[in-house]
C-alpha cells in the first residue's frame, strides 16, 4: 500500500508515530521493476520520481532510478490529514551470514545510505545519526549465535539496539 495510507492506517489505530522501513536492497531489481511498470503510466515516461539516466549512485553499474526519500515526502503530507509524527527510516536488508535486517532510523538522506560494503552501509547510518536496530536477529538460523560480521560491527559500536520479540518469535 501506499505511504498515506500506511499513515491514515497508524492513526485509526491510535498510533502516535510511525516510521515506513521500506527495504533499501530492493535496489538490486529497480530497473526490472521499474521497466514493468512504465506500461502503467499514461504516457509511459517513468513515474516523476525516477531518475532514468541520471545517476545517483551506481549499483551493480546501472545507475540508481528512483528516489527513496519520496515514500517519506508522501507520509510526511499525509499528516496533515491524519495526525501522526513519521519517523524517516529504512530497513538495510543483507544476507544470513551479516546478520540479516537492521533498521535505521532518524535518516537525514535515504539516498546516501546505500552501500555494497556490508560495514559502509551501516557507517553511513551512523554518520547520519542514525539509531540502528538489528532486527529479528538469528532468523532462520539453527541456534542463536552471533556471526562474525554481527560481532565486528557491534564491537564497532554500528548497533544502537537489537529486537528481541517479533510477532511470536522471541530472539
Amino acid at each position: 500500500v501506499t505511504p498515506t495510507w500506511r499513515v491514515r492506517e497508524a492513526w485509526l489505530d491510535g498510533l502516535d508515530i510511525l516510521a515506513i522501513t521500506d527495504h533499501l536492497e530492493v535496489r538490486r531489481y529497480e530497473k526490472t521493476i521499474l521497466n514493468h511498470l512504465r506500461k502503467y503510466n499514461a504516457n509511459g515516461e517513468p513515474h516523476k520520481d525516477v531518475y532514468a539516466g541520471s545517476a545517483k549512485v551506481p549499483v551493480n553499474d546501472d545507475p540508481v532510478m528512483s528516489d527513496f526519500n519520496v515514500s517519506y515526502q508522501e507520509a510526511e503530507k499525509a499528516t496533515k490529514k491524519y495526525p501522526v509524527h513519521v519517523i524517516k527510516a529504512i530497513e538495510i536488508s543483507r544476507t544470513k551470514a551479516t546478520g540479516s535486517d537492521y533498521n535505521a532510523l532518524f535518516v537525514k538522506d535515504i539516498e546516501k545510505i546505500y552501500d555494497k560494503d556490508h560495514f559502509q552501509v551501516l557507517r553511513n547510518a551512523k554518520d547520519q545519526g542514525c539509531l540502528v536496530i538489528h532486527n529479528h536477529p538469528v532468523i532462520g538460523r539453527a541456534e542463536c549465535v552471533m556471526t562474525e560480521f554481527e560481532k565486528a560491527a557491534m564491537a564497532e559500536g554500528l548497533f544502537d539496539g537489537i529486537e528481541v520479540a517479533s510477532g511470536c518469535t522471541l530472539y
